[in-house]
């Protein structure tokens, strides 16, 4: 309705506030402001989702009306994807064979790196060989990560950088936490209805739907 996309300035201040108190937040953070029950019934039975300053989708729930952050919320959904694939098998991540390698040019600490670390990535589905000390040929990517294998690269780099790489879990903690950066939508983010639907079912789906990986609140009640 025309309320929905023209909220007074007051309310939009308010809802701006709210969303960005928590960006300093602490992982994972349970606290009871951020604890937000609703129902998936009207959404599920045929309710509208809609789409809010390209940033936010207004949920209608059996409470009133829900607000969630659209970036935040897949970056939700995508970190607990890759790390239930991740956990999904004691052999590791499955992998995609690619129909040709593809080259990618790295410095000389990058290659090096990705060299040593060879036996893990491919536990974590990323198959790939050292061709000279500036270059990488990927052979195998996880099935999600086709076609994103710069993407991919990049989201191990960043691990090494934050220290974690030793200890397999937060190895695949750190990776997710990436990847989902590398690939969740960011600027002015505009989705079909079906799309809208099926983001808010995937976040319902999650374990922890209120807070991103970083903690940082995805929904508020209205």
């Amino acid at each position: 309705s025309r309320d929905w996309q023209n909220p007074s300035s007051r309310g939009w201040k308010e809802l701006a506030g709210f969303f960005r108190e928590d960006e300093g937040g602490a992982p994972e953070s349970t606290s009871q402001h951020h604890q937000v029950s609703v129902d998936m019934s009207t959404a599920d039975a045929g309710g509208e989702v809609m789409m809010w300053k390209g940033k936010y989708l207004i949920v209608p729930t059996s409470e009133g009306l829900t607000v969630v952050h659209a970036r935040r919320a897949q970056l939700r959904i995508l970190y607990d994807r890759h790390l239930s694939k991740v956990g999904g098998s004691t052999s590791g991540m499955t992998s995609q064979r690619l129909l040709m390698p593809e080259r990618l040019t790295l410095t000389k600490a990058e290659v090096l790196a990705l060299g040593e670390a060879r036996e893990s990535l491919v536990s974590m589905g990323l198959d790939l060989q050292v061709a000279d000390e500036t270059t990488v040929e990927l052979h195998a990517l996880p099935p999600d990560m086709v076609g994103l294998a710069r993407e991919a690269v990049d989201s191990v780099l960043e691990c090494f950088h934050e220290g974690p790489w030793e200890q397999e879990e937060a190895r695949a903690q750190a990776w997710a936490k990436s990847w989902a950066q590398h690939t969740a939508m960011s600027g002015d983010i505009q989705l079909p209805a079906s799309a809208r639907r099926q983001l808010i079912s995937d976040l319902w789906a999650c374990e922890q739907p209120q807070v991103d990986p970083w903690g940082r609140v995805i929904m508020a009640h209205l």
